[in-house]
């Protein structure tokens, strides 16, 4: 029997060697480094953050963390697709939950040029007033959490 892919908005759906392992597929630090770190799940997924999550047997293929306040606007923290699943409708299916959970906010992210086609095929678009600005961090991290830049 072929495993299935479901989808969830449940962060007890998944464990933290999930998280590593996706985050390592995808550049964002070894695996090790995280599966290291005391309470990373409670400190990744607390108060106003979100997760969606793409589930394959018991894999996870696909995350989507989105901060908000869920009254006036909510911003994608990190989206990140195993490179094995990209292309087949696993980002289209997590940004599709996330536009319905949070349609009563806007909806905010940084894309690298190459992304911007595929946000806007999902209704988030560039606005020419807008500007990404960042402070890199003065001391090293305390932990090996690396996003999109």
């Amino acid at each position: 029997m072929q495993k299935k892919l479901h989808y969830s908005e449940s962060v007890s759906s998944i464990t933290l060697e999930q998280i590593a392992d996706l985050y390592d597929s995808v550049g964002f630090g070894a695996a090790d480094g995280y599966k290291s770190q005391e309470n990373l799940l409670d400190r990744l997924f607390g108060h106003g953050c979100h997760g969606f999550f793409a589930i394959h047997g018991e894999r996870l293929i696909g995350m989507v963390r989105v901060l908000s306040d869920d009254v006036i606007c909510s911003w994608v923290a990190e989206a990140c697709i195993h490179p094995d699943w990209q292309k087949q409708g696993v980002g289209r299916a997590l940004f599709n939950m996330v536009t319905r959970r949070f349609e009563h906010t806007s909806i905010y992210l940084e894309a690298l040029s190459s992304q911007v086609g595929f946000f806007s095929k999902m209704g988030i678009h560039p606005e020419s007033k807008l500007v990404a600005c960042s402070l890199a961090p003065k001391a090293k991290p305390r932990s090996p959490i690396h996003f999109m830049h």
